[in-house]
């Protein structure tokens, strides 16, 4: 699913103020289905309804409203957010959730009337999952410094698309700012596997040079220590 620019605005926008993984976000507009034909428009890209404090209404579609722009979108949803209903959304999200549990936490509030398939929102996680990998939904959440990458990216299968950034495992910061942040740097996990992925690479890269170099004659033959015990 290729963002449009206002549902990338959107996405952006949205998760700047409420700190949801934007690839959350763009799941669940693909969940909701309001630009699919047929479905809500008007800008109203999770399906918010009528009234309840909705800015920048213009009309509405059956019981959802019509928005006449992206920013009204935009700022009516927020608002809807942090109605005491919807708040364990942003908890979870401001806490740093991974995806599965924002998601978990969506499909708890009721937004969508079947939870979107149940407890977990299962159906809401298969989306998620087609356009970010199974793996993302319980990897590291990304927060909405990273929306207007996502926003860009997602649905493009382009080298930077954030699918593939998933899929490969790259989200993990190794990089390092101060002093302090690389004392931090050095009790993460994440840094002593890579530090021994290359060195048991380098290792065994190693024993298959020897091994075929000695198959061809170009490595000297091994005294076998029995043989040199005898000699001494």
């Amino acid at each position: 699913m290729a963002l449009d620019n206002n549902q990338a605005r959107f996405v952006v926008g949205v998760s700047r103020a409420t700190g949801l993984d934007p690839r959350v976000l763009v799941a669940w507009i693909q969940q909701e289905g309001a630009n699919a034909p047929n479905g809500t428009g008007g800008y109203n890209y999770l399906n918010l309804s009528k009234g309840n404090g909705n800015v920048g209404e213009v009309s509405t579609s059956k019981r959802f409203a019509n928005f006449g722009n992206v920013d009204a979108s935009i700022e009516s949803t927020v608002r809807r957010l942090n109605n005491p209903f919807a708040r364990p959304i942003l908890a979870t999200a401001r806490a740093r959730g991974n995806p599965s549990q924002q998601i978990a936490a969506i499909a708890a509030t009721g937004w969508d009337a079947a939870g979107y398939g149940g407890p977990g929102g299962p159906n809401l996680r298969n989306t998620f999952s087609a356009l970010f990998t199974p793996a993302a939904l319980t990897g590291q959440a990304l927060g909405p410094e990273a929306a207007g990458g996502v926003a860009s990216t997602a649905g493009t299968k382009s080298a930077a698309d954030w699918t593939s950034y998933d899929a490969k495992n790259l989200g993990t910061d190794l990089s390092i700012k101060s002093p302090l942040d690389f004392l931090k740097k050095l009790l993460e996990p994440e840094l002593w596997l890579r530090i021994g992925q290359v060195i048991g690479g380098a290792i065994l890269l190693g024993m298959g040079l020897f091994l075929l170099m000695r198959q061809i004659g170009l490595a000297a033959p091994t005294t076998p220590l029995a043989a040199i015990a005898a000699a001494a």
